[in-house]
């Protein structure tokens, strides 16, 4: 299976999210790709593109508004391979312990 992770800059949660994909499950393909262009550039991570869209069996944005930027980037069609983990939660939550 291929799997890519969306994060906004692709410097933490998808990065981390891609590189523990790996180690847990060698036999299936990660990447993982940010949605600011400008961030992304700046760092020198991973923008996303329509050709990581297309590669990907499934698409794991690490907040339900990035589901929204991705289909207005790349259309309606990709929707389905989408799904959200709500990261944000989780890491306040976290914190807070």
């Amino acid at each position: 299976m291929k799997v890519l992770f969306i994060c906004s800059a692709n410097k933490d949660w998808s990065a981390t999210a891609e590189l523990l994909g790996q180690e847990l499950w060698p036999n299936h393909q990660f990447i993982s790709a940010g949605t600011n262009q400008k961030i992304c550039f700046q760092l020198g991570t991973q923008y996303i593109n329509k050709e990581l869209m297309d590669w990907a069996d499934i698409v794991f944005a690490m907040e339900s508004k990035l589901k929204k930027v991705l289909i207005k980037l790349f259309g309606s069609s990709f929707s389905k391979k989408i799904r959200c983990l709500i990261l944000k939660i989780i890491m306040n939550t976290a914190t807070q312990i």
